[in-house]
């Protein structure tokens, strides 16, 4: 489900998907995806990490 200030329309109605905003819930939910996959690499090979950060 995406935020409401990711939808084009007026507030309480239904409206259209703005494009800006669907590329950056997909860039959020890739990040997430990313930092989760480094996450239990590191438990694996026993890594320490002090951070990690994705840009963009």
């Amino acid at each position: 489900m995406l935020p409401q200030w990711a939808l084009i329309g007026s507030p309480g109605q239904y409206g259209q998907v703005s494009p800006a905003a669907l590329s950056q819930a997909l860039k959020t939910k890739s990040a997430a995806c990313m930092i989760k996959g480094i996450e239990r690499v590191t438990a694996v090979l026993k890594f320490e990490l002090r951070g990690v950060e994705v840009r963009a």
